[in-house]
């Protein structure tokens, strides 16, 4: 009598969008009993692919008054993947260079300097209105943070 062979393929995500996939096949001695062994393997693999893969590819600084770092180079990315920008009326930029360190849309920096909207005049001292509408929709701010995340930048 031929012997039935059985199988079965189990994700944890969806392998048709994800930016990766890895394929795990256990030995000829699996059964239906060890399985949860190795789904457990399979999520060890994926943590640690993960971890390697050191889960930022660009970072964006919006309505920063600087940082610890004088060039974009020192955050530990390309500069091309730092981007930063803010708006002509965010209170934030009567602190630039004063409190952390050069600010990050100026040439020094060396990041990839993005438009915002101007921003409303105004609002509660110190930074006013402006500093919270680079979240807004209809802000060119938005557009570009997204376009980041969606790897067009």
């Amino acid at each position: 009598m031929a012997e039935t062979l059985t199988t079965a393929t189990v994700s944890n995500d969806n392998p048709d969008t994800a930016d990766n996939v890895a394929t795990l096949v256990p030995d000829a001695t699996t059964t239906w009993q060890s399985t949860d062994t190795h789904m457990g393997r399979a999520n060890w693999l994926v943590d640690t692919a993960n971890e390697a893969d050191d889960n930022a590819d660009e970072i964006v600084l919006v309505g920063n008054s600087g940082t610890s770092a004088q060039h974009a180079s020192e955050l530990r990315f390309p500069p091309a993947n730092v981007h930063a920008t803010t708006a002509k009326n965010d209170g934030i930029t009567g602190l630039t260079d004063l409190t952390h360190g050069t600010g990050p849309t100026s040439p020094e920096f060396g990041a990839t300097v993005f438009e915002s909207n101007e921003g409303s005049e105004g609002g509660q001292w110190p930074l006013g209105a402006a500093h919270s509408e680079y979240f807004q929709e209809g802000n060119d701010s938005l557009e570009y943070m997204g376009e980041v995340i969606a790897g067009k930048h």
